[in-house]
Formats: C-alpha cells, structure tokens, sequence
C-alpha cells in the first residue's frame, strides 16, 4: 500500500531468512540454489519497480527473505527503502553478493540490472551442465563463473596464496572448517567421484 508519504510492506508468517536457508545446504547444492535464486528476475525486478516509484532498497544479508513455501525473494520485505535511485545496480550486486559470501560487500558499478540478471542465467546453466556432466567443457565454464563471482579481487592469486591444503588452480569444490577451527579442501562431489 502506497501514498504520497508511506510505504508499507506486509511480512507474511511464511518469510525465510535466505541466508540461513542456504547455510542449511550442502555445498554443492548452495551453490545451485544460490544462482537459482539470483537468476531469477525477482530481485531485479523488485528494483526495477522500486526505481519506477523514485526509490531504491538497501538491505544487509539478514534482510534478504524467501517466500518458505515458493522459494521466491520478497526483497524489500525488510532493510530501507530511500532516495538512491542511482545506487540500484550498485545494490543489486551488493545483495548477490551477500547471499554468495554471507556477508555485505559493496563497491561501484557501471553494470546494468539486466546485464546482471544475464550473468545469473548463464551461470546457473553452467551448474546444472556440469552437474550432469563434469567434463572439461563444462568445468571450465563453471570456473570461469564462480571467478566472475569470486569476493576476492585477485581470485588466483588467493588459490596460489592459499594456505589450505589440496586446493589448486582448476579445482572446483569448497573450503570446509574442520572441528578444530582448521581449513580443508573438498573437492566438489561429482569431481571426486569421477
């Protein structure tokens, strides 16, 4: 419901926290979930309408919610809304990247919220070929995404760097916290099984 001076959102019974939700996965099946998600047009699409009505939502990784039942994000159900049109793309990113590291990072853009919504596409379509099949062609294409999405700046350099046993340039899989608080290198379960 909107006037000239409020906005008003109502939050369902059924909102899941999308962060917890995908924490509660596997490795694997974060990854896909994470880029269902983020290709589907809600989240830009959210924006876009919010840009239509002269504003802009900002939000932190808590503030991202899930529809329990359908899956779908209901972006702007928390976090503010304000002024900062402009900011949109900005904001878009920033909230991918929330749920992709689980954590906020911001930084400027010049990308577009379709160009965006593309990337997400594309990505997810990676996954679910190299789930079906984890060959060379479709690892490379998955790694050349998840560096596109990486929160480092300098992905290989952090993979050289690295002080994780196991892990190499090429490899596909993620970093698991041991009981001891120590890191270890799990290669992704369809690569270690073939």
């Amino acid at each position: 419901m909107t006037d000239d001076q409020n906005v008003l959102i109502v939050l369902g019974t059924n909102a899941l926290n999308a962060l917890d939700y995908l924490k509660s996965l596997q490795p694997i099946d974060r990854l896909m979930e994470n880029y269902r998600i983020l290709k589907t047009t809600e989240i830009a699409a959210a924006l876009s309408y919010y840009q239509e009505q002269a504003v802009s939502w900002k939000g932190r990784v808590n503030d991202i919610v899930l529809d329990e039942k359908s899956g779908r994000v209901r972006l702007g159900t928390l976090g503010d809304l304000d002024e900062g049109v402009l900011s949109s793309p900005l904001r878009l990113q920033s909230a991918r990247y929330q749920l992709f590291c689980g954590y906020d990072r911001t930084w400027g853009t010049g990308v577009s919220l379709e160009s965006m919504e593309s990337e997400y596409e594309h990505m997810y379509k990676s996954l679910q070929a190299w789930k079906n099949d984890p060959t060379g062609e479709t690892v490379a294409a998955v790694l050349e995404g998840l560096t596109w999405a990486s929160p480092y700046d300098s992905f290989d350099a952090e993979v050289v760097n690295s002080t994780v046993p196991g892990l190499a340039v090429g490899d596909i899989g993620y970093i698991a916290m041991t009981e001891e608080g120590t890191q270890t290198w799990q290669l992704a379960p369809s690569l270690s099984s073939s």
